[in-house]
């Protein structure tokens, strides 16, 4: 939906989710997969693409020319100069995993998507939550059991739609200046718009009046948990977030196990935004089975953690 640059709406806010989701977690989920070609094929991706140069010559022209220099043998696989769809093509010529191919197909698909919305950089809702949930679930499948798992499942949560952020009136206008997906991507990610915990879309304004209150206006107010945690059921080395939501920004929180203080360790850690605030386990073990609590002044949620061996 095209607008005037006077009018920042909730579609430009969404767009701005997607198109961030897209240049943050993709990079993370596409480096994950080819640490695992890697790791089967005992060599670089580099060079398994340069076993494979002629066969890529005379089958994929146009990602040969992304990859090679015509008098030259080396290869060029680096995320910021090859583009994020040219590698999306590099990693399905060489992925046998049927589940994976599926996911790397699903990000390309929506890459060359977002080109249809780069003249508005807006989205309908019901445009944006299909998108989200396959890309969702296309770069959880892809982490799945990765290094990178912990942190793209942060991302995911942090671009989610239940987490307030600003998008600005010049963030837009250069977005409209061009309709290059590469460069949008590039002007959503520097703004550092995410998590900023207030928003001027018109729409957002009219959600306030009706009644959600602001951060900024509840120090007075009884601090409470509006998103409670919630019970969690999980195999044996799965990664684990807890999440939970406080009405203010401006206090701190205790984390408990057992009712017994938790703290941090390689594997746990507790984090925290605006009135955000996550317990993540990067590979849970049954040992960390349990009630956890978070607590905040009189304030307290608790839930369960389920770890069940593989």
């Amino acid at each position: 939906m095209a607008t005037t640059d006077e009018n920042i709406t909730r579609g430009h806010e969404l767009y701005m989710r997607h198109i961030s989701l897209l240049g943050k977690a993709v990079p993370l989920a596409l480096k994950a997969v080819i640490r695992k070609i890697e790791a089967k094929h005992g060599k670089s991706l580099d060079s398994v693409l340069t076993e494979r140069r002629n066969t890529i010559k005379s089958f994929y022209y146009d990602l040969f020319q992304a990859l090679f220099k015509e008098d030259d043998q080396s290869v060029n696989t680096q995320i910021e100069s090859l583009g994020l769809s040219n590698l999306c093509g590099v990693i399905s010529f060489v992925l046998s995993e049927s589940s994976k191919l599926d996911c790397v197909s699903c990000i390309s698909d929506q890459l060359r998507d977002v080109e249809k919305y780069t003249h508005s950089a807006s989205l309908e809702y019901h445009t944006y939550k299909q998108k989200w949930e396959s890309l969702r679930e296309s770069l959880l499948e892809l982490v799945k059991e990765s290094e990178a798992e912990y942190e793209c499942k942060q991302l995911i949560h942090s671009y989610d739609e239940s987490e307030a952020i600003k998008v600005s009136k010049e963030v837009i206008k250069k977005l409209k200046k061009t309709e290059s997906v590469d460069r949008h991507i590039r002007v959503a990610i520097s703004s550092e718009f995410a998590l900023d915990g207030q928003s001027e879309t018109e729409d957002d304004l009219s959600r306030e009046k009706g009644g959600k209150v602001e951060y900024n206006d509840i120090e007075e107010s009884t601090i409470n948990f509006i998103l409670p945690l919630s019970d969690i059921v999980v195999h044996e080395e799965e990664s684990v977030v807890f999440s939970c939501e406080l009405n203010t920004a401006k206090s701190q929180t205790e984390w408990r196990k057992n009712d017994e203080p938790l703290l941090e360790t390689k594997t746990v850690k507790i984090l925290a935004d605006k009135g955000y605030h996550w317990l993540v386990f990067a590979r849970a073990m049954p040992e960390d089975t349990g009630k956890y609590s978070c607590i905040c002044k009189n304030a307290s949620t608790s839930a369960f953690v389920k770890v069940s061996s593989m």
